[in-house]
């Protein structure tokens, strides 16, 4: 499914739950761009869309770093990657050293690799972004999107501690903004 009618789709599904006001989705120029990740990704997808050129959304709710290595290494099978690539990872269990390598030599071909860490209250948190701090700065292509300082403290949060409110998904679009334009 295209991206923007996908989104449209997942906006109209939840201004209908909701009451909220539809809005379109205005996409800045720049670079193709896939995001990757779990219902965080898929709860600021248009917020990012706002900024970036998005043309696809991989995101399952609840989705391991093991399910994200497979459907990266589906994209790259499929010569469906994008100069852009945009994951979060650490949200919904630990990241392991090995998986994550691979991850990261499958999209050494893109020009930027934008890994956002996690800030979710779970045992593997910290654990998971000590692994990303340690690993993504060896490939030239890649960089972090610091969430878990970006979002510490501050009211982002909904009643989950988890996704990100109103607040907290404009905060989390333009922190990969951002970190997008300070790796060029």
């Amino acid at each position: 499914m295209h991206f923007r009618k996908m989104i449209a789709t997942i906006a109209l599904a939840v201004a209908v739950s909701v009451g909220a006001p539809i809005t379109a989705i205005a996409a800045q120029p720049s670079e193709p761009t896939l995001l990757i990740g779990d219902s965080i990704m898929i709860g600021t997808s248009k917020e990012i869309a706002q900024r970036l050129h998005v043309v696809g959304l991989y995101a399952i709710v609840g989705i391991g770093e093991m399910r994200t290595l497979q459907i990266i290494t589906t994209l790259a099978a499929t010569k469906k990657l994008q100069p852009i690539i945009i994951i979060d990872l650490g949200n919904n269990g630990t990241v392991d050293e090995i998986t994550l390598r691979k991850m990261l030599a499958i999209l050494r071909t893109c020009r930027h690799v934008v890994i956002v860490n996690a800030n979710v209250p779970r045992v593997w948190r910290d654990d998971a972004n000590t692994v990303i701090a340690r690993i993504v700065p060896q490939y030239p292509n890649a960089i972090i999107a610091d969430w878990r300082t970006a979002s510490n403290g501050k009211p982002f949060f909904g009643h989950d501690k988890v996704h990100p409110n109103t607040a907290g998904t404009r905060a989390y679009a333009q922190l990969i903004a951002t970190s997008i334009e300070s790796h060029l």
